[in-house]
């Protein structure tokens, strides 16, 4: 009876090894197949050159005050994340152009130090989409800084790069969170 009960054991044990096994592969690869359906479709949510341009100012407008004035834009918006599992609500990535009010853009002026760059921009983001044709960029990361405290208060968290163009008054905005 001992050498029968022993068995008896042994077998429940290795069955139920072969399951915990065989769960955990079907897991995985589960879990590489979710990964990967959830890759290309973010993917193709995040094809910056097929997506067309926001214009409504009201999201731009709850996250920095410093678009108060301002009633032209021009943005597209994307998440950042592509892990196993979709990304938290605020992991995204705003880009865009905010055609500054005369207020807008002498307080953004006069609020920091700004340095005239050369700004290459990427494959689908356009700054003719302003309407302008001559753009004369400038960078301050006092300002990204700037925006990126203020925007705290509002309840969101950025980073990101700011670049103002002086002849059309015209902000060019990149951020994630």
């Amino acid at each position: 009876m001992g050498a029968r009960k022993k068995r008896s054991y042994i077998t429940c044990v290795v069955k139920f090894f072969c399951a915990v096994f065989i769960f955990l592969v079907f897991s995985i690869l589960g879990l590489f197949i979710a990964d990967r359906i959830y890759i290309n479709v973010s993917n193709a949510r995040n094809d910056i050159t097929r997506m067309e341009y926001r214009t409504d100012i009201e999201p731009l407008q709850r996250r920095f005050p410093h678009f108060d004035n301002s009633h032209e834009t021009f943005w597209k918006t994307g998440i950042c994340s592509k892990g196993f599992f979709p990304p938290a609500r605020t992991d995204i990535w705003l880009k865009g152009f905010v055609i500054l009010s005369p207020t807008d853009f002498y307080a953004l002026e006069q609020e920091a130090n700004w340095i005239r760059t050369e700004k290459i921009f990427e494959e689908g983001m356009y700054p003719s989409v302003t309407g302008f044709d001559r753009f004369d960029w400038h960078s301050s990361w006092e300002m990204s800084s700037i925006i990126r405290r203020e925007s705290r208060y509002r309840g969101f968290s950025y980073r990101g790069s700011f670049y103002l163009d002086k002849i059309n008054r015209v902000l060019y905005f990149f951020i994630f969170s």
